[in-house]
């Protein structure tokens, strides 16, 4: 019943109003209040009633699982599989693990490679809830640092259980995902389980979370423990369970982690042990003396003090007389070692001395894989060529198999093969081999001691990447590789005294990697201030980092002056992408150029698909440029043309794609993961509402009436490709809340990519999302040559490129750019800046002046000089007018972008049409005076160098 049919409200109740009496009306705020309590009665009633109608449905499960579960007790496929399961370590532990994390709100699961806690853990769970009668009621979230062992544990679980994957048991990753509102045991990646936090924040219906191999210290783990652990301690009814789960764990570290917050007295811990084989462990003391090998006093791997002491005497005695500190050291052994490890560099990654152990292994044992641990590509591509070329018989006696995470799948395939009999597998590996890869007939291990380490320096906003030494618990991991089947060998080259300088663990990533994306994610997640969040990490990174961030963040306008997420801000947080990338992929829908933007974003945010095998570098680099074209100038665009190139052969047939895969060193499986990528994007742009028709800037309609057919990734629209099997495109499963279908997404993407063969205007949408990446490229003069019969003379002209903060800088060798003498445009936009030998630039695209003054920092006008300047240091010669009109342009444009970007929705195509079309137009004619420009220079160039072989033949 409504308030208008309440007794009193009729004839009488106007004249007891008019008259002032009515003693019993309500005052408005009085109906207010009773209309709320109204309306929270009926809430609570329906409240009630959900809970009693998720209540019954629980226990119709519970029965269903135990149902099932009897059932499966005479089948012998299970029976097999319980007795496999009883056969690891983790099974014996079983009543101590399920007491210990039912002992409080949070605990810590240790255990050796091979114990089987990552299968078994949340199975104990599971079952336990089943046979109590509880196993609708029970929900376990199991994290992975990566998408490969999510699917593959979900796999294992499914198998054991003896069902199939997406029932009790599934997984979840991005772009794929295998569950049912059946699923009790749930494998995902971190990541994952982040974004479910954001619309869930106390992960209803959860009842236990595992936190799997904590003891890589990823960033994503470390920021998951610091929110799961305040939901632990609010989460008391229903209860909820963390459980930190890890191969090698400091167990203290995290039960005092979780005790400093948690009511509930001590974080229980529990240790499993390993069921591995025994492994002989040898230092680099031992590697000398089982090969004999000397390291000669002038060679690469003599310490260079000893090399630079020169033929002396003083040399020669140095190198001859053991000292006692040696024998001390290293008693028992012989004086060549002795003298050898006097003499050797042990800083140096020494390849001799890992070949001559390959050969003396190949040698003194049996049968058995080598797994040689390397910090990268680099050392795998180098120990490879030394291999092939100098030991004997290598093409029959061994299997040369390289490993590393840029390689395809199936390269990485070729791991688990097995050799024909006599054919010693060789894998040379980086520390993907450490946890996330096992390879079961590995029998020694050669452990160089290295990793490949990014350190980021907050105050040049630069990483740097490193060779650093592993810690001991990574070369513990190392060891636990070998004797998975038979007793193994582990060679560490380090000495014993440089073993015990060593750190425990390795750096948590937190503490030497940029933090913008997570300090996005914090205020998306309403975690409260950044600085006072990130202070609860189990090791804080330092105040300068997330200062650093803060101002990245600043930079690109996702957050304002009191770091409160902006509206640019919150849509950057919904693309799972860097905010970069991010930024890059709104202002492509807006400017309706998103198709060539989706591919860039996708290709630099996941992997290239360009592959570089071992042996076929040059070719491969060679096809890449001529993928690129003939004075390509843009690394992203040589990944659309990539990437389109691959779409068309692909629409040919199967014969067409694997001939231009195999031409081009494209890789199919990274290509196909970027095209979901694309489609993931689409999907979320249409969900926030920046695909919807009418609402791109300009309307979406092309500026180019002559403009091709459109196609994902430019060209020409191929004929249609055959539909799938079971007549369902790939990503139907893939439907978003709110959004649209993957066709009618597609149609949008079309109607948004209107401009997509527009590449002036494709360059200054990367400038809007690569900004203030920006280096400067002028020419450098070298020595002037004479010129002579047969040959070019004058000055040979190079390229400096240069940023605001680092001065010179290097262009990475598998840019297009690189190598290049003269530039299309003065500017460089690149995406990452990266220190190793020296400062590198990687992924990187030439613009002009245009759109760094549209699209960049702020510009300022200098009328006196003639001038403009963008962020006071990118300088530009501009008549006044020009300046002026160029600043309140970018005025205009950045209103209206302003106001697109707080209300997706909002339709302003005809108000920005012109602005568009002009900017457009600017874009194009700077881009074709520049071309005319460097047109007329190579012209004027080619007659000069004429003229003067003219004047040498006379």
């Amino acid at each position: 019943m409504g308030w208008g049919d309440e007794e009193g409200v009729g004839e009488s109740g106007a004249a007891g109003d008019a008259d002032g009496a009515g003693d019993d009306a309500l005052e408005p705020d009085e109906v207010a209040a009773a209309a709320a309590a109204s309306l929270a009665g009926v809430s609570a009633v329906r409240a009630a009633a959900d809970a009693a109608a998720a209540a019954e449905a629980a226990a119709a499960d519970s029965e269903r699982l135990l149902a099932a579960e009897k059932r499966k007790r005479a089948d012998p496929k299970w029976i097999a599989m319980q007795a496999k399961r009883r056969e690891l370590p983790a099974h014996a532990m079983r009543a101590e693990v399920l007491a210990c994390i039912a002992s409080g709100p949070a605990s810590v699961v240790s255990g050796a490679t091979g114990c089987g806690k990552s299968t078994q853990v949340p199975q104990f769970l599971l079952e336990d809830a089943i046979r109590a009668g509880r196993g609708g009621e029970c929900s376990v979230i199991i994290t992975q640092p990566r998408r490969l062992s999510a699917i593959a544990v979900a796999e294992r679980v499914a198998s054991e259980r003896c069902e199939r994957i997406g029932d009790v048991v599934g997984y979840s990753i991005r772009l794929e995902s295998k569950q049912s509102a059946r699923t009790r045991l749930l494998f995902c990646t971190t990541g994952i389980l982040l974004r479910r936090l954001q619309s869930d924040p106390d992960l209803v219906g959860v009842t236990h979370v595992v936190v799997d191999e904590v003891h890589e210290r990823d960033l994503l783990s470390d920021f998951l423990l610091v929110i799961l652990r305040a939901l632990a301690k609010r989460r008391k009814d229903p209860p909820f369970r963390v459980v930190a789960m890890s191969a090698t764990v400091n167990a203290e570290l995290f039960q005092t982690y979780f005790e400093r917050v948690l009511d509930d007295g001590p974080c229980s811990a529990v240790e499993i042990p390993g069921r591995t084989f025994p492994v002989a462990e040898y230092r680099l003391e031992d590697a000398i003396e089982a090969t004999g090998y000397v390291c000669e006093p002038d060679g690469e791997y003599a310490l260079a003090a000893r090399a630079a002491i020169g033929d002396s005497l003083e040399k020669s005695s140095m190198l001859e007389d053991v000292t006692e500190e040696t024998r001390a050291m290293y008693p028992g052994y012989s004086e060549s070692t002795m003298r050898c490890l006097q003499t050797i560099d042990e800083d140096v990654i020494n390849m001799e001395l890992i070949e001559s152990l390959i050969a003396h292994i190949a040698d003194e044992y049996e049968d058995g894989a080598i797994l040689v641990f390397l910090p990268g590509m680099a050392e795998i591509r180098g120990l490879h060529e030394r291999l092939v070329s100098n030991l004997d018989d290598v093409e029959t006696r061994f299997t040369l198999i390289p490993l590393h995470s840029t390689l395809s799948s199936e390269e990485q395939r070729l791991t688990f093969s097995v050799p024909p009999p006599g054919v010693r597998k060789i894998v040379m590996a980086t520390n993907i081999a450490e946890t996330s890869i096992t390879i079961d007939d590995v029998v020694f291990v050669i452990d160089a001691g290295r990793v490949r380490e990014t350190r980021y320096d907050p105050a040049s906003r630069m990483s740097s990447l490193v060779t650093a030494w592993c810690s001991k618990a990574s070369s513990r991991q190392r060891r636990g590789r070998a004797g998975r089947v038979r007793e193994g060998y582990c060679f560490h080259l380090y000495s014993s005294r440089k073993e015990r300088e060593l750190a425990a663990f390795t750096t948590p990533e937190i503490l030497r990697t940029p933090l913008d994306a997570l300090c996005l994610q914090i205020k998306v997640l309403k975690l409260g201030d950044v600085r006072e969040f990130l202070s609860q990490a189990i090791e804080p990174p330092p105040e300068e980092s997330i200062a650093s961030a803060l101002a990245s963040l600043a930079e690109l306008d996702a957050v304002d002056a009191s770091d409160e997420l902006t509206p640019l801000g919150r849509h950057l947080a919904e693309l799972p992408v860097d905010a970069r990338l991010g930024k890059m992929i709104l202002y492509g829908a807006m400017f309706s150029c998103l198709d060539p933007v989706l591919t860039i974003a996708a290709s630099v945010g996941f992997r290239s698909p360009f592959l570089a095998p071992i042996d076929k570098r040059d070719e491969a680099d060679e096809a890449k440029r001529k993928l690129a074209g003939a004075g390509a100038s843009s690394d992203h665009l040589t990944l659309v043309r990539a990437y389109a190139g691959w779409i068309r052969a692909r629409a040919r047939g199967r014969g067409f794609e694997r001939d231009f895969l195999s031409k081009t060193f494209l890789s199919a499986q990274t290509l196909k993961q970027i095209s979901e990528m694309r489609q993931q994007y689409v999907q979320l742009l249409d969900q926030i509402g920046f695909l919807r028709s009418g609402t791109g800037i300009g309307d979406g309609a092309s500026l180019d009436a002559a403009a091709a057919p459109f196609v994902p990734g430019g060209g020409h629209r191929p004929p249609p490709p055959p539909p799938p099997r079971g007549g369902r495109a790939p990503n139907d499963r893939d439907r978003h809340r709110g959004g649209r279908s993957t066709r009618a997404a597609a149609a949008a993407l079309e109607l948004a990519s209107a401009n997509a063969t527009n590449e002036p205007l494709v360059r200054a949408v990367i400038c809007a999302g690569l900004y203030p990446n920006v280096a400067l490229a002028e020419p450098k003069t070298a020595e002037t040559s004479r010129p002579g019969r047969g040959g070019r003379g004058g000055a040979q002209t190079k390229i400096s490129v240069r940023t605001k903060g680092d001065g010179e800088v290097s262009l990475h060798p598998t840019s297009i750019c690189f190598g290049a003498s003269a530039f299309e445009h003065r500017f460089l936009l690149y995406h990452e800046k990266v220190r190793t030998t020296k400062v590198y630039i990687r992924d990187a695209t030439m613009v002009g002046a245009y759109p760094l003054l549209l699209f960049g920092g702020k510009v300022k006008v200098d009328h006196e000089r003639s001038s403009a300047s963008v962020d006071g240091w990118i300088r530009f010669r501009a008549a006044p007018r020009v300046a002026v009109l160029f600043k309140a342009l970018r005025a205009e444009l950045d209103g209206l972008l302003m106001r697109k970007i707080a209300s997706p929705e909002l339709n302003i195509a005809a108000k920005s049409g012109d602005l568009v079309r002009q900017i457009v137009e600017l874009l194009e004619n700077e881009d074709d005076a520049t071309r005319a420009a460097k047109k007329e220079a190579r012209d004027a160039e080619a007659a000069t160098r004429a003229a003067a072989e003219a004047t040498n033949d006379d």
